[in-house]
């Protein structure tokens, strides 16, 4: 990788990179696109199934399975390694 002229690699450039790509990736609202999808892909899934849960189960489950979902990504990117 070409570093632009002025480029350092001080303690403080890696920071500053990850708050860089943070708020791009913040401002691209990905947390919100990977929550819908999931709760749009768990809705359908209860509807296929004819499934009918309470709003307070209906969120545990959301929880739960985002959750799983995020471990996955997690473990995924550990492997990358």
């Amino acid at each position: 990788m070409f570093n632009t002229p002025g480029f350092s690699l001080d303690s403080g450039s890696y920071v500053d990179l990850l708050k860089r790509m943070t708020q791009r990736v913040q401002r691209a609202k990905v947390d919100q696109q990977i929550l819908e999808l999931v709760l749009h892909i768990s809705e359908k899934e209860l509807d296929a199934e004819n499934i009918v849960l309470s709003h307070p189960e209906r969120v545990r489950l959301l929880h739960q399975v985002t959750v799983s979902v995020l471990a996955n990504i997690l473990e995924q990117l550990a492997e990358a390694k």
